[in-house]
């Protein structure tokens, strides 16, 4: 009886058994079609890959390499595009700038000829008040103050910087006792950009004043050094916009100075020196004697040709001449730059 009762219930586990597999065979059924037509899609693409690799084997492998040529060419050209659309677009700021500043100049200009037709008028109908006070306007112009005038002294301070004294003899100057000095309060007016420059052209002032000759009227020393200082006014213009975008130095030595600019080449990771020489007879007749300014370059560190870039410095200074010579020194610089970027 024990026998039957395992017997029974094994039949029992064995029927549940069959009814399991048998619900798990009508699932697998109901699947199967499913994985069936999924497996038919992937061999079919599976197909058409191999046909088209096989096509792809079998085109004109020379005409596939040239079309790739073909291409890299042109992505080239396109990249030599790009560049010269950048370099012009930089020369176009660049002549903006110099219109921007002849157009200053321009009106600089029409200015004084106002001041002259001015000057002119006061002369044929103006009365002694008003003679005075267009004085007074022609000296601002001209930045000078005529502060003594006497038999033995004559004295004017000129951009409110210098300060000139000529001893005289019966209003004559006497050539070679003529005091020129900086005035005392300038340097907490105005921020010095090259204080070594300005104490150089202090000195060539006296320097220059022991050269006057007795038969030298006052006017024609005012004149004189009037002049001086405006070529040094417009040299120091110069090498201020150069400061705006490199690094500039002072270095005086026996006949003048040299202007040293730092300019840097990130692309090859170098820098070199570029130095600008001026004698006294070009920094005090600057622009006239643009032409003579000397030019060196220095490699500090770094893989760059010192040929190239003296020559692109060079070239450009070349251009410059006394009438058109606005941001020359700059330009000079960029060209540099341009070398190796």
């Amino acid at each position: 009886e024990q026998l039957y009762q395992k017997a029974s219930q094994g039949f029992q586990k064995l029927e549940g058994d069959a009814k399991f597999l048998e619900s798990v065979i009508h699932k697998a059924q109901d699947i199967l079609p499913g994985l069936q037509q999924e497996y038919d899609q992937l061999m079919e693409e599976l197909e058409r890959e191999k046909a088209d690799v096989a096509e792809l084997e079998a085109c004109d492998q020379d005409y596939l390499n040239e079309l790739k040529g073909s291409i890299a060419e042109q992505s080239a050209e396109l990249d030599t595009y790009r560049r010269d659309v950048e370099e012009t677009k930089g020369k176009l700021n660049r002549l903006q700038e110099k219109l921007n500043e002849v157009e200053a100049q321009k009106n600089d200009a029409a200015s004084a000829i106002e001041g002259a037709e001015r000057l002119i008028h006061v002369q044929k109908n103006s009365t002694r008040a008003e003679v005075f006070h267009e004085l007074e306007a022609i000296q601002n112009l001209h930045m000078l103050a005529i502060t003594k005038v006497q038999v033995d002294l004559f004295e004017f301070v000129y951009a409110s910087c210098y300060h000139v004294s000529i001893p005289c003899a019966r209003y004559q100057p006497l050539a070679g006792n003529i005091q020129i000095t900086r005035l005392p309060d300038v340097k907490t007016k105005y921020k010095e950009a090259f204080p070594a420059l300005s104490s150089l052209v202090l000195q060539t002032a006296k320097d220059l004043s022991h050269f006057f000759v007795i038969k030298d009227a006052s006017y024609q020393i005012v004149e004189y050094l009037g002049d001086y200082w405006c070529c040094c006014s417009q040299l120091q213009a110069q090498l201020k916009l150069v400061a705006i975008k490199y690094p500039v130095s002072i270095k005086e030595n026996p006949d003048g100075f040299s202007a040293n600019v730092t300019v840097l080449f990130p692309k090859v990771k170098a820098k070199a020196i570029v130095s600008f020489i001026f004698d006294a007879a070009n920094f005090s007749s600057w622009p006239a004697r643009i032409r003579s300014t000397q030019c060196d370059v220095q490699v500090a560190y770094g893989s760059v040709e010192r040929r190239i870039i003296l020559d692109a410095v060079v070239a450009r200074m070349k251009d410059a001449n006394p009438v058109n010579n606005h941001a020359c020194l700059l330009d000079a610089c960029m060209e540099a730059s341009e070398c190796f970027a």
